[in-house]
Parts: C-alpha cells; structure tokens; sequence
C-alpha cells in the first residue's frame, strides 16, 4: 500500500468521525475541519513519498485528500440523516421554521430528500476542502528536483 492511500484511509477515517460529530452540532464545521484534515494527510504523504516536482506534489496531495474527502463525504450525510432523524423524532422546529407535514408519504420523502440533499452539498463542500488543503501543502512542500538538476547541469 502506497503512502498516499494509507494517509488518506488514515485520514479518512479520523475525518469521518471528526465530521460526523461535528455535523450533528453546526454543519459548517465541516469544511473547516476538512481543510485541516487535508492539511495533515497532505503532510504526511510529503514526507514519506517525496515528490521530484511541485505539480507531482500536488498530485499526490489530491490524491490521498480525494481518498480523506470521500469518507468525510459519507460522515457528513451520516450526521445530516442523524439530525434529521432526530429532528423527527423530537418534534423540535429548526431554525428556519416548523417541520414540514411528516404525516403523509410526500412529506417524509421530501423532507428526507432535502436533508439529504443537505448534507450531500455541505460534504461535497468537505471534500474539495480536504482535495484542496493536501494538494497545497504537497506543492508547497515539494522541492522542484528537476528543475535543480537542470540548473546545476
């Protein structure tokens, strides 16, 4: 197993828990949180697989940070499904108003819908977030050897 795949299950994993608890408090977390975990992952992939170029950097940060996004992507539509059973079972309004009718099958299915719906676009929003933040500190902390290899040529 390769150090990209390794720290993005790693991460992954610590991601997805991290995510889905934060998703149940204040789902704008998650990005903040992704960002950080992207950050790591990306890190540790640097280190343990140096890349010759900036642009190979990159990839391998994006890579191991897509592999971290997804499981944050599944711990945030976990969390949003999580809110929402609640909210149902509670009977508590949400902040933008009451819950819709849940009594008829139209309801529920567009009430469940839309929180999925939700929770898929606030961890599609994770998952570029954790893409972003490896794939910058793998072309940030990748020495362009190449391009050192021709200068001293």
């Amino acid at each position: 197993m390769t150090a990209k795949v390794r720290w993005g299950l790693i991460a992954g994993l610590v991601g997805f828990l991290i995510n889905t608890l934060a998703s149940l408090v204040f789902a704008f977390c998650g990005p903040i949180v992704s960002f950080g975990i992207g950050i790591i992952a990306g890190f540790f992939v640097s280190q343990q697989e140096p890349a010759t170029t900036k642009g190979e950097g990159a990839q391998d940060g994006a890579i191991t940070g897509l592999i971290a996004g997804a499981f944050i992507l599944l711990g945030q539509i976990i969390g949003a499904a999580t809110n929402l059973a609640i909210a149902q079972t509670e009977q508590y309004g949400l902040i933008f108003g009451p819950l819709p009718d849940l009594s008829s099958p139209e309801g529920q299915a567009i009430y469940w819908l839309i929180g999925i719906g939700v929770g898929l676009c606030f961890g599609l929003v994770d998952m570029f977030a954790c893409v972003l933040g490896s794939a910058l500190v793998g072309y940030f902390r990748t020495q362009n050897i190449a391009a050192q290899l021709e200068d001293n040529a």
